[in-house]
């Protein structure tokens, strides 16, 4: 599992490419979901991951943007991002 301070980074990097995309017309922006932390169930994971990306907020919507999950990583099987969408769904 990544730091807080690593997840905070993180979290920013995204935030800070949100609008330049913008000013530039590019209406998308793409994160890496990294390594599943060993133990983690996948399930877990998707939750976690989706949670993740709820954290940036209403931000990249009212840019013009949306935010892109590369499949990567530990992201590569299909399935798990297939999962990922309802799970964000929940909230919106």
């Amino acid at each position: 599992m990544v730091s807080d301070s690593e997840l905070a980074a993180s979290r920013q990097n995204a935030k800070e490419h949100i609008d330049p995309a913008a000013d530039l017309h590019c209406p998308f922006v793409r994160v890496f979901g990294g390594p599943i932390p060993v133990g983690l169930a996948h399930v877990a994971a998707i939750r976690l991951a989706a949670e993740r990306l709820r954290e940036l907020g209403d931000h990249p919507a009212m840019r013009g943007v949306k935010v892109l999950m590369e499949s990567h990583d530990d992201w590569v099987v299909p399935a798990f991002l297939r999962h990922l969408e309802p799970e964000l769904r929940n909230d919106v």
